[in-house]
């Protein structure tokens, strides 16, 4: 009998569990009898039906959707060894909401008796805000992770910025997109030189043609001319026929990073290739007709590199019959807070981590930075700091990477004339925020939410953050 008893409760308890599966399901379950009659319903219908289970449960279906069309679900003539329907059902609840519910109902059989009925359907306008909400994060996603089809992973949408001088440049950029000209582009290491290269082909009407982007620098000297250009089977040792980077970019654009990096005979030659708008392979003699569009980058001013004689001047104006300059980040720190926004969402999607805002000194410190990495070491930081930190929800001055950290410590104390001696790092961060956050309510009248909004912060994280450091929120 105690075992009997104990199984039963098992049995209660594993019942209790589908149920609160069922419960937590977005789309409705209900299941009826042979008879028609509802057995049980879960949440989602209950709360569409604003009933409680026991208003439902032992009524004929068509009793609680009279008007249901094209019929219930006893109707659809289930059968042993048969799949289930796909239906749309049409009703309205008893709120007097029309509901289109795309649903199945499938058989449960004791022996070759029928015994009940379970359907599960999902709302259409449900259904349709999901698909809206995949697509979203599907092309989201793609634009993040891979390459189109035609080799590029970004558009200017991706060159994150509002300052003047960006916008001017994305202007620029995108008159000149639809062009042939040659275009130079000159920015410092992590300024989004590619971003922009990729952003005018997607922009231009070679877009459905291929993007080759090749970085100068890292192409040993002896392999360059036959990457290039192509070769022959025999020109050289070990020489095949193969195309090289101008043949493989027909009709679309290549991108050539660092071209002062490119040897000077290579310089002279593809000169010569601009000129005559055609070349050959290495060690063949068929002229071959360029039409790719040449896009270049440097990550110094040109005529620095003509002066050093890394860059050969007539290769230059015949490359810069436009030529668009990318600001560094410390030229537009008023950017910095949407570029470390959009970081930190891209982390979060990519890490599942739901880490929302950084505190005001952190963000203090970053206008103070110079930033000498540009956007791709602010990227790198924000990455650091939203792997290590110890927060749930709050990025800080303590998640710094060390040398930043070591910066931070000798830049507040600079700046604040104290002696921090003998004080730890968290002390001394501290008394860096309780000044900062001081000084900001003052300024805004001690206005929480102009303050939070200021600061680039939520309200209620600007709170905890006074709370923390013991400053009251009015004088």
């Amino acid at each position: 009998m105690a075992k009997q008893a104990e199984e039963i409760s098992r049995l209660k308890e594993r019942i209790a569990v589908y149920e609160a599966i069922f419960d937590h399901l977005d789309s409705g379950v209900y299941i009826t009898d042979q008879e028609e009659t509802i057995i049980w319903v879960s949440r989602e219908i209950l709360r569409h039906e604003n009933a409680a289970l026991e208003d439902l449960v032992g009524r004929k279906e068509y009793e609680v959707w009279p008007d249901m069309y094209p019929a219930s679900t006893n109707r659809y003539k289930i059968q042993p060894g048969y799949p289930a329907k796909e239906f749309m059902l049409s009703f309205y609840s008893a709120n007097g909401e029309k509901h289109d519910i795309l649903t199945k109902s499938y058989p449960f059989f004791v022996g070759s008796d029928l015994k009940y009925i379970f359907s599960i359907g999902y709302d259409a306008v449900y259904s349709d805000r999901h698909i809206a909400k995949i697509l979203e994060y599907r092309n989201k996603y793609l634009n993040q992770k891979e390459k189109q089809a035609n080799g590029t992973s970004y558009t200017f949408d991706d060159f994150i910025g509002s300052a003047p001088a960006v916008r001017e440049l994305i202007s620029v950029a995108k008159r000149i997109a639809v062009r042939n000209s040659p275009v130079m582009i000159w920015g410092q290491t992590g300024t989004g030189k590619e971003i922009i290269a990729q952003g005018i082909h997607n922009a231009g009407l070679r877009r459905e043609k291929p993007f080759i982007g090749i970085n100068c620098a890292a192409i040993p000297e002896n392999l360059f001319e036959s990457l290039m250009f192509g070769s022959v089977k025999g020109a050289f040792t070990g020489a095949a026929d193969q195309m090289g980077y101008l043949e493989a970019a027909a009709g679309g654009t290549l991108f050539l990073d660092e071209i002062n990096s490119m040897p000077l005979f290579l310089q002279n030659k593809l000169l010569r290739v601009l000129q005559e708008k055609r070349f050959t392979r290495v060690g063949g003699h068929r002229s071959i007709e360029m039409t790719c569009r040449i896009l270049c980058a440097t990550n110094q001013r040109p005529q620095r590199l003509i002066e050093s004689g890394q860059l050969r001047e007539d290769l230059y104006f015949r490359l810069s019959a436009i030529t668009l300059s990318i600001p560094p980040l410390k030229a537009r720190k008023g950017d910095i807070p949407y570029l470390v926004d959009h970081f930190m969402r891209k982390i979060n999607e990519e890490n599942q981590t739901e880490i929302s805002a950084i505190d005001p000194a952190c963000r203090t410190y970053f206008d103070r930075y110079d930033w000498p990495g540009n956007v791709r070491e602010l990227e790198h930081v924000i990455e650091y700091m939203m792997n290590i930190t110890t927060e749930e929800k709050c990025l800080s001055l303590y998640d710094l990477p060390p040398y930043l950290l070591e910066n931070a410590k000798k830049e507040i104390s600079f700046n604040e004339r104290e002696d921090f001696d003998g004080k730890t790092l968290r002390e001394i961060m501290d008394s860096y925020e309780r000044r900062v956050l001081s000084e900001v309510l003052r300024a805004h009248g001690y206005n929480v939410a102009r303050c939070a909004r200021e600061l680039g912060i939520r309200r209620e994280t600007l709170y905890y953050r006074l709370r923390r450091l013991g400053i009251e929120p009015r004088p």
